[in-house]
């Protein structure tokens, strides 16, 4: 069928009362072609028209034909809806109950047990920091005694189908392990008993297919903690200030992660002559892709939480390459598409900003004037890009561009100066 026109398309109306040939100019928004063409004529009153191409999908009232993708032959099925009667009340009680029933959000049994799992998940957190200040074999063996049944807690819940409550039990199990080997004698420095217990007890959920996911990111960030303590004592360097390069080091290379997870999917094209691809196996290789991502991002993110304390006691230095590296994380969040992408970068980089500015107003008095400023200023800049709901646009990402680079390049010097590597590299060196 050619076209009538540039500025025209020829369709079918199918209605109830039989089917009509038009032709429609293509920029007219679909409610004045409603009632131009006379197929208004054909709903009672009382009633609203709804015109659908392809029988599913609803035009828009206020655009144009072109601009829904409506082209030359096309079928529009044209159908009515009757809107329900208000409700007729003569009773003011009556009206009342009727809008707090109906209108009002009410409380259900849902909210009331995430609400509870909530307020216990804090509970438990207040505890493990009780334990960690106590410093003491009770305070060490009460940590172990629950982190022991924390594990047995969190896989019978996941094994009875409760997804929320197991996850939050079992991240509180490796809190309270951490806790209990930290506080504990022992000749390796604290990232070492810290990181190893994360390993153990997030290693004893991997045989769970609920739980396995979601504690991935604690194993990885206890062998990140523990290997940068056993490579202090090994460079005879700080603990805190390897810890502080490891983790600046792993939010910097995010593009080592995207290939790291881009490596298990196994995404290969096709031999010549095949022609049709197995749709099924695509989707599991990038769902397994998109999982290894939003892993390995978590990890990162967690390892710059554990690590802002010792960035901190660094001073300037350490405390300038830790922001940095969360403003990395935070700017690489827009490079995804998918919302747990996106969610696992700005998460990343918040809670590692957070955590950053909380060890700094503790760690240095003399500092929290200036860090105040500073808070209230990011903060504000957000609460006002959030009102205006700034869009997609070429300038703000040229801009985002722009800041990335320039972070990546000023995150070596800063590293090196916070680490004291070059001291280091000038004892080895006679």
């Amino acid at each position: 069928m050619t076209r009538v026109g540039a500025d025209l398309v020829r369709v079918t109306v199918v209605a109830a009362r039989g089917r009509t040939d038009l032709v429609l100019p293509t920029s007219v928004p679909v409610a004045e072609l409603l009632r131009g063409s006379g197929l208004l004529d054909r709903v009672a009153a009382g009633e609203r028209p709804r015109l659908l191409a392809g029988g599913t999908r609803e035009l828009l009232p206020g655009r144009g034909l072109t601009d829904q993708e409506v082209d030359d032959g096309a079928v529009l099925t044209l159908t009515c809806e009757t809107d329900p009667p208000p409700h007729a009340h003569d009773d003011l009680v009556t009206v009342v109950a009727d809008v707090v029933e109906h209108d009002l959000a009410t409380w259900s049994v849902a909210t009331g047990r995430r609400t509870a799992v909530g307020a216990g998940a804090a509970l438990l957190l207040l505890g493990a920091a009780a334990l960690l200040a106590g410093r003491g074999p009770q305070a060490w063996g009460a940590a172990g005694a629950v982190a022991l049944l924390g594990v047995a807690a969190a896989l019978v819940l996941s094994r009875r189908g409760s997804a929320l409550p197991a996850t939050l039990v079992a991240w509180l199990a490796v809190a309270y392990a951490v806790v209990a080997l930290v506080g504990s004698p022992s000749p390796f420095p604290w990232p070492v008993q810290g990181g190893a217990a994360a390993v153990l007890v997030g290693a004893s959920f991997l045989p769970d297919r609920r739980l396995r996911l979601v504690l991935l990111p604690a194993v990885l960030t206890g062998v990140a903690v523990a290997g940068s303590g056993l490579l202090a004592g090994w460079l005879g360097l700080p603990v805190v200030a390897v810890l502080t390069g490891v983790a600046v080091l792993v939010a910097g290379a995010g593009d080592v992660l995207v290939w790291l997870a881009t490596v298990p999917a196994r995404l290969h094209p096709e031999p010549v002559g095949v022609h049709a691809l197995d749709r099924d196996r695509v989707v599991d290789q990038v769902t397994r892709t998109h999982q290894v991502l939003a892993v390995l991002g978590a990890a990162s993110g967690l390892l710059l939480v554990v690590a802002a304390p010792a960035a901190a006691s660094l001073g300037a230095w350490g405390a300038t390459a830790a922001m940095v590296a969360c403003l990395l994380v935070l700017l690489r969040a827009r490079r995804h598409r998918t919302a747990t992408g996106v969610l696992t970068g700005l998460a990343s980089g918040l809670t590692g900003s957070v955590a950053l500015a909380a060890a700094v107003l503790w760690l240095h008095p003399d500092w929290r004037l200036g860090v105040a400023a500073g808070l209230v200023a990011t903060g504000g800049g957000a609460v006002l890009v959030g009102v205006r709901g700034v869009g997609p646009s070429l300038r703000l990402g040229r801009l985002a561009e722009l800041a990335e680079t320039l972070a990546l390049v000023a995150l070596p010097p800063l590293l090196v100066a916070a680490t004291g590597l070059l001291g280091a590299v000038q004892r080895w060196v006679p």
